[in-house]
């Protein structure tokens, strides 16, 4: 479980600190596609930023299953990340000198899993993805449809509790967006895992099963007649 509890976080300094969180609390269930949405500049990426163990609150707690998330050493903290979090960005953020597969088997070599491991897993993967055709080429060689595949397999071949995606559809057409969306949910009920997605698509309410809305500096259930599209 991740929780949000009295969080504040500005950013600037001096007279030009401005407050984008305001004594912001949320519990994000396990299991779960929550979506949050927002107009651009409310504040949706430090949301997750903070759970991510990106960024630390100016004041307030983030919970990880029951603990301070930020009141520990920096190595525990990465550990956390590299074992339980996954991240699928808007600009894919590929190794752009290791090919599809060697890019989505990357994490695994990280946990120091071993070989026969990381190539079944990988190679499950790719296949879930309908990337293995593609999996000796490098990122250039690759349709953006194709690197965001690649990177939502980096995220998900660890099978991490928790997947932050951050408008990971907003670099791509509408038919490959809406293409992306539908292999994310299809994939996080495969693996299990929990998935925070930030847009503000609001096309993304018919397939999430949690929608929040950020407005006022606050977290607030999804009011579909309000915010109809």
């Amino acid at each position: 479980m991740l929780e949000l509890k009295n969080v504040f976080k500005s950013y600037g300094e001096g007279e030009q600190k401005q407050p984008v969180l305001d004594d912001m609390n949320w519990t994000f269930k396990e299991g779960q596609f929550t979506a949050l949405l927002g107009k651009s500049g409310s504040g949706k990426s430090t949301v997750l930023n903070l759970l991510s163990g990106l960024d630390n609150p100016d004041k307030g707690t983030v919970l990880f299953s029951g603990n301070d998330l930020y009141n520990r050493a920096d190595n525990d903290l990465s550990r956390i990340r590299l074992v339980h979090f996954g991240y699928i960005f808007q600009s894919f953020n590929l190794l752009s000198n290791l090919t599809a597969y060697e890019n989505i088997e990357y994490p695994l070599y990280l946990l120091n899993q071993g070989q026969a491991d990381r190539k079944k897993k990988t190679l499950e993967i790719l296949e879930q993805l309908e990337l293995s055709p593609y999996q000796n080429k490098l990122p250039s060689q690759l349709s953006g449809g194709q690197r965001q595949r690649v990177a939502i397999g980096r995220a998900l071949v660890k099978s991490p509790k928790f997947i932050f995606a951050d408008e990971p559809t907003a670099n791509l057409d509408e038919k490959t967006g809406a293409e992306i969306i539908n292999l994310i949910k299809r994939l996080q009920k495969h693996y299990g895992s929990t998935i925070i997605y930030v847009t503000h698509d609001t096309d993304i309410v018919n397939v999430a099963d949690t929608c929040l809305f950020l407005t006022n500096k606050k977290i607030e259930p999804y009011d579909r007649t309000r915010h109809s599209h």
